[in-house]
């Protein structure tokens, strides 16, 4: 297996994204509030343009073909890759010791994205939904560390990783709708190596889903059954993403949070990012339509 390494010292690497119409990889450093992007056909041969942001961005979903709109800990934020401008478009009225985390764009045109602590201390974090319109739903409560947050492709199953807790759920989505009573658990790693973080589903229904503290990016049936690895030289892998010209690659995020000089040393590419190819094609993710008055 080839793995393209984008060497960097990302404090904590998230948030990955797959941006079509730019043909080219976004992601964050939460901790340095930061952007970066880089052009697929560039990877490993040029440095990302970094963005510095006035703003603790974690999630992203695709607007045009300049702009993402962002999850961060103030506001849900129109950004434009080309100009750098900021929009604020809605207000989140979080308390100064909580972040919004991960986010994903659903099948039913909304982009979700989560809350938790910015020192997690239980479970105080949850789950929101933004439309069109910028109308924002809270769904899920009583959750630690939300990450994961993909749908399947038949768009009637979500997928939910509690990091705190070590286990992804899965929750029946029907007529748009989150089903609280349906949650089950997917997959419980509390007596396994690695917690799953950041994730993304292929059309066969796997997910793929990065193990924190596993060294790996891990690879799991519909039914939970371990299906394949992709082994990394770091301890952190904190999320991926499908993407590329045939939708076949894997953009994986790394950290260095919390790691002693010690284990850097030991791990020295901690914090880069990591490109594979793999044999099946993610799930296409819809971009975000705002209304043609917020564009404007």
């Amino acid at each position: 297996m080839n793995i393209q390494t984008q060497p960097m010292n990302l404090g904590l690497g998230e948030g990955p994204l797959w941006h079509a119409l730019r043909k080219s990889w976004c992601w964050f450093d939460i901790l340095d509030q930061s952007l970066y992007e880089l052009e697929h056909k560039r990877f490993c041969i040029t440095n990302p343009t970094k963005h510095d942001l006035p703003f603790i961005g974690t999630a992203m979903a695709v607007v045009d073909a300049s702009s993402v709109l962002i999850a961060t800990d103030k506001a849900i934020v129109l950004y434009d890759l080309d100009t750098r401008d900021v929009r604020i478009l809605c207000s989140l009225s979080l308390p100064k010791n909580m972040r919004t985390n991960e986010g994903g764009m659903g099948p039913d045109g909304r982009f979700w994205f989560s809350s938790m602590e910015k020192i997690p201390s239980g479970l105080n974090g949850s789950v929101f939904s933004i439309n069109h319109k910028l109308e924002i739903e809270e769904h899920i409560t009583g959750i630690g560390i939300p990450n994961t947050m993909v749908w399947n492709l038949e768009a009637k199953k979500f997928y939910l990783s509690d990091s705190y807790q070590e286990k992804t759920y899965t929750f029946e989505y029907l007529h748009n709708n989150l089903l609280l009573e349906t949650k089950e658990t997917y997959l419980d790693m509390t007596e396994r190596a690695g917690t799953p973080d950041g994730g993304a589903l292929d059309v066969n229904g796997n997910l793929w889903v990065a193990l924190w503290g596993g060294h790996k990016v891990a690879c799991f049936s519909p039914n939970g059954e371990l299906m394949n690895e992709i082994p990394l030289p770091v301890p952190q892998p904190s999320s991926c993403c499908f993407g590329g010209p045939e939708g076949k690659h894997l953009l994986i995020t790394s950290a260095r949070e919390s790691m002693s000089e010690d284990a850097v040393e030991e791990y020295p590419q901690s914090g880069s990012t990591f490109l594979v190819e793999v044999d099946v094609a993610g799930i296409e993710v819809p971009n975000f339509k705002l209304d043609a008055h917020y564009v404007s």
